[in-house]
């Protein structure tokens, strides 16, 4: 997948690296979200606003729990949780309440970043619808003859 800065954003988009992860983190088409050295959520992207039904606001800190289905919520805590004492990458699949307040299973990668200061390290998470991933991916049929 290419990115593609617009014209007028391209010029100053590479001196603000914070301003260049807003920009790419709000193009790409999959939920992203960054968490505190705590696990705390402290940035979603609007896809995940769009696909929960959920404001930015409602899903900090550890209120993302929430959108959670109840029987994957331990798993997925003690996962999450695990990959914060260890640095490792936190991969899982679980289901999420979806902005219809139906459920449907999601692919979340999520790895722990370098610490850019003194105070705290940051964690990255991705996560990608699997139906819709797995339409997208689908060989496409012919068309009848």
């Amino acid at each position: 997948m290419a990115f593609v800065l617009p014209a007028n954003e391209a010029a100053t988009a590479f001196e603000d690296p914070e301003r260049l992860y807003g920009l790419i983190a709000e193009t790409i088409p999959v939920m992203v979200w960054t968490a505190n050295a705590a696990g705390g959520v402290d940035f979603v992207n609007q896809r995940v606003v769009e696909y929960t039904g959920l404001d930015s606001a409602a899903l900090t800190s550890w209120a993302w729990k929430t959108i959670v289905h109840p029987d994957d919520l331990e798993r997925c805590v003690a996962t999450w949780t695990r990959a914060l004492q260890t640095g490792e990458r936190c991969e899982n699949e679980m289901r999420l309440r979806r902005a219809d307040a139906t459920a449907a299973w999601i692919e979340l990668t999520a790895r722990a970043l370098d610490s850019m200061t003194d105070t705290a390290a940051a964690d990255i998470a991705r996560a990608e619808a699997l139906a819709e991933r797995a339409l997208a991916t689908a060989p496409r049929s012919s068309p009848a003859r």
